[in-house]
């Protein structure tokens, strides 16, 4: 009987260890369902404290007598009513312009059947009603979920005062005592692990924090671009526009892109094919600006990751996750991926390791 090939013995091998992380992925994920009342609100807090973390650090070295709490409290309660503040305004635009949104999609809606009556091919004419069905279904059911799982799981007033209690409190912790929390959790680990593993999330904290606040950035730019173009093209709603374009930001590649078409649509039913073009080239022309310049610009090549596998990990964490995954999916590739980079061998941040002073029993600074 001759032996089995070398090449099959290792597709073998990387076929069943792909099987292995594959079930693994999927037993975590349940498990992770089951505790989404407290780890959703606490990754809303961790990815909040990545971003206001340099504001308290920023207190910290210009008021060095104030405790770091206080200055924690000053930037939690200024980002509580800078938010409340946002929300009144773009939640007041957006409830006012709802009729209206209504009213425009309708008529590109009407638009695009007489366009596709004239087409010298055949389509089936429930075609679109039924994607339109399937797609606003999805929309409902998936925003239900986000609702559920970011306010708590729940339809009472109680679980949502409770799941915004919570990201709140957690928030005030991390930003004024973050680094004690880690080290503490490191500490559980094996005394040989603790080091390396220190160092690595250093990587991951860093890559976090870029990307938390680089996405600040970028939805800004999409946003007013974006709607910038709405403004000069003349539509109607260009303030609810660029609400919408900002807030789908937060999803990488396909939430501006998504949002910016409603401005294609509105430009369709408004100013016919050729401002819908135009709407169209805006929105292609910013996400080219923004991929190919912005991006790269504030992020660098050490916390990139590739757009196929952007699209790749946010696919699998909507399928099963909802809204909710896909706004934790990118943040939390960019984190393994620094971690994992660092185990491998190839520091992403090279000059973390120059700076002999962040160890894991070195004293805690604000740097």
């Amino acid at each position: 009987m001759s032996s089995v090939p070398a090449p099959v013995i290792a597709t073998t091998a990387w076929g069943l260890a792909t099987i292995i992380i594959v079930y693994a992925a999927r037993l975590i994920g349940e498990m992770l369902g089951e505790t989404q009342l407290i780890l959703i609100p606490m990754g809303i807090a961790i990815l909040l404290a990545m971003l206001l973390y340099p504001l308290v650090d920023w207190l910290d070295t210009h008021l060095p007598k104030i405790p770091r709490m206080v200055h924690a409290l000053i930037v939690v309660i200024g980002f509580i009513g800078a938010t409340v503040w946002v929300f009144y305004f773009a939640g007041g635009e957006l409830i006012e312009s709802g009729q209206h949104f209504r009213s425009f999609l309708d008529q590109s809606t009407q638009i695009i059947y007489e366009w596709t009556d004239q087409l010298p091919i055949e389509i089936n004419s429930d075609l679109l009603p039924q994607f339109q069905k399937e797609a606003s279904s999805w929309l409902q059911s998936n925003w239900r979920g986000l609702s559920n799982n970011v306010v708590a799981i729940g339809s009472n007033v109680a679980t949502m005062v409770a799941g915004t209690l919570l990201v709140i409190i957690g928030l005030l912790f991390f930003l004024a005592d973050g680094k004690r929390i880690w080290r503490w959790v490191v500490r559980l680990l094996p005394k040989q692990a603790e080091e390396p593993t220190y160092q690595a999330f250093r990587r991951g904290a860093k890559t976090l924090s870029s990307y938390v606040q680089s996405l600040l950035l970028v939805a800004a730019f999409d946003a007013f671009f974006i709607g910038l173009g709405a403004f000069f093209l003349g539509l109607p709603l260009v303030v609810p526009i660029t609400i919408l374009v900002f807030i789908g930001a937060f999803i990488p590649i396909l939430g501006a892109t998504l949002t910016g078409m409603i401005a294609v649509l509105i430009a369709l039913a408004v100013k016919g094919v050729t401002g819908a073009l135009i709407m169209v080239a805006v929105v292609l022309a910013t996400q080219q600006l923004e991929g190919n310049i912005l991006q790269p610009l504030l992020l660098g090549s050490a916390v990139s990751i590739h757009p196929l596998a952007v699209l790749l990990v946010i696919t699998f964490a909507t399928a099963q996750f909802g809204i909710a995954g896909a706004l934790f999916a990118v943040p939390i590739a960019a984190l393994v991926n620094s971690v994992m980079r660092y185990y491998l061998g190839d520091d992403p941040f090279p000059e973390l390791a120059e700076d002999r002073t962040k160890t894991l029993n070195a004293p805690i600074t604000n740097a």
